[in-house]
């Protein structure tokens, strides 16, 4: 897209401090707005459920991802509880969610959703295959011989998306790289400084295609919540797509 130099305008990238984001009270429960793209459709929120909240009937008409901090709820595809990483396709039909506690999640909607009328499910959605509950604190840490270990939640070969942890302990280093698509970070616990400044448990960090990453230095113990979507180049010729990573996690 020009701006109005004649010269392009470049995706900015962002550091948000989600302690500092004010919570907006919604029918049932609040979020916290992260990020919003009207060129995609993509939002990305904490969501507070509050105990014995119950979330109507909804279809996903995008894919959709959570990763539940606090708290829990039961859903179509069982309880979800701390440590729990949620991926619902799209189409996914949701019956009602139940809040069994005050609950707070992360989540990235890729697409809008849809609420059911009292009829019943919206004409023309079904309710394909593909959805997870991953636990976890049940996956092992993997070293890829980037710096750090990487627990592997879901990799796509129709997209090229990669879901993963990462976990590094204080003062390593994770080698400097390229995203040839766009990522995004939810730093889960501990401090990280990385090319955007020093980011804390509770930070959200949105990074375009083509930023370029310094070394990333783990300032303390700390776990990170990634979104890879599409590789990333470290140095020249070291890609790490969907296949090597999906590889990896078939080798242990």
């Amino acid at each position: 897209m020009a701006d109005g130099a004649g010269g392009v305008r470049e995706a900015e990238a962002f550091l948000v401090r989600s302690s500092r984001e004010p919570w907006i009270t919604l029918r049932q429960g609040a979020i916290k707005l992260l990020r919003r793209s009207p060129e995609t459709g993509w939002s990305h929120s904490l969501i507070r459920g509050d105990a014995g909240q119950v979330n109507a009937p909804h279809t996903h008409q995008g894919p959709a991802m959570f990763y539940v901090l606090e708290g829990g709820f039961e859903f179509r595809g069982g309880s979800a509880k701390v440590g729990d990483w949620v991926w619902e396709p799209a189409g996914a039909v949701h019956e009602a969610t139940t809040h069994t506690e005050d609950t707070i999640y992360i989540g990235s909607l890729y697409g809008p959703v849809g609420m059911h009328e009292d009829g019943g499910r919206p004409a023309g959605y079904g309710d394909p295959i593909g959805a997870s509950l991953v636990r976890t604190s049940e996956l092992p840490w993997l070293d890829d011989g980037r710096g750090g270990e990487i627990r592997v939640l879901r990799t796509s070969p129709e997209t090229g998306w990669i879901h993963l942890m990462l976990h590094g302990r204080a003062g390593q280093t994770r080698a400097a790289h390229t995203c040839l698509g766009p990522c995004e970070m939810f730093i889960v616990d501990g401090q990280v400084d990385y090319s955007g400044g020093l980011a804390s448990g509770g930070d959200w960090i949105w990074e375009p295609a083509g930023s370029q990453q310094d070394e990333m230095k783990f300032v303390t113990d700390a776990i990170v919540l990634v979104n890879l979507y599409g590789p990333a180049l470290f140095g020249e010729s070291d890609l790490m797509d969907w296949r090597a990573v999906q590889k990896l996690a078939e080798s242990r």
